[in-house]
């Protein structure tokens, strides 16, 4: 019987090994945006509490019912600019006709992670309220939850 219990912890530890070098392994650095786009963006750091200034729109993935496809619109060649006020303005300019993203100005509010009950920054524009993340000079607005789209973006200035 005490062979078992032996053989039964040299098991139990063989296995806690696999599972620890499992882990280990799979933790490597995210890709930055911009590793993916096919026109460089020259990005400033900005506090990561505050959407004031002005934002690339690069990239947005939009995930498809449909066919469970993911689709990427690369926008990093294109001159699609949100600009972000601090009286709660925001301005938008676009070189694409892209309607989704159309020029022209807009009202938005903006919640910190520490200021949101939720524990992240919510971006309301509109009737819209954006989960967010800001990360230096990245910036991400999700609506996938409501089947909409992932914006990324690069803080120019």
């Amino acid at each position: 019987m005490k062979n078992i219990g032996i053989r039964l912890e040299k098991w139990m530890f063989f296995i806690f090994v696999l599972i620890v070098m499992n882990l280990t392994g799979s933790c490597q650095e995210v890709d930055t945006i911009e590793e993916d786009l096919k026109c460089r963006i020259e990005s400033v750091n900005g506090p990561d509490d505050d959407v004031i200034g002005k934002w690339k729109l690069v990239k947005e993935e939009r995930f498809r019912m449909i066919d469970g496809e993911i689709r990427i619109n690369d926008y990093s060649c294109n001159n699609i600019i949100y600009e972000f006020k601090e009286d709660g303005l925001l301005e938008v300019t676009n070189d694409t006709g892209d309607e989704n993203h159309a020029s022209g100005e807009y009202s938005y509010e903006f919640t910190s992670a520490s200021s949101n009950e939720n524990g992240y920054p919510i971006l309301k524009k509109g009737n819209l309220s954006w989960p967010c993340n800001i990360e230096n000079s990245s910036l991400t607005l999700n609506l996938a939850s409501l089947d909409g789209p992932t914006l990324f973006f690069i803080r120019i200035k």
